[in-house]
């Protein structure tokens, strides 16, 4: 600790990550629609153990070797959110306030 004081912080937030539950998010959106109603609803809230990563539906090489986007495709034509936790994913959601509810169990 005397040698990085200013890395001390980080080191507690990787422990915290390490032991808190960490919630993992898959954003699948359409090209030409940006889902930002599901992004505001993903980041407006204070989430300090999450993981967000996101794709365009159909895009098989920006999925290829990250298996929370693997097979998660857009439902309905809509921006899709997939919410996991422990390697375990909920029902895809393409409405806000599903989204919320989803995110507000943690």
């Amino acid at each position: 600790m005397s040698r990085y004081p200013g890395g001390f912080g980080r080191f507690l937030c990787a422990l915290d990550f390490h032991l808190g539950p960490v919630v993992e998010v898959a954003l699948v959106t359409l090209r030409g629609h940006d889902g930002a109603s599901l992004a505001r609803e993903i980041f407006g809230r204070y989430l300090p153990n999450r993981a967000v990563t996101g794709m365009v539906a159909g895009d098989t090489a920006a999925a290829a070797g990250i298996p929370l986007l693997e097979d998660r495709p857009a439902v309905d034509g809509k921006a899709t959110a997939y919410v996991c936790r422990n390697y375990a994913c909920e029902l895809p959601v393409t409405e806000p306030a599903a989204l919320a509810r989803q995110l507000a169990t943690i």
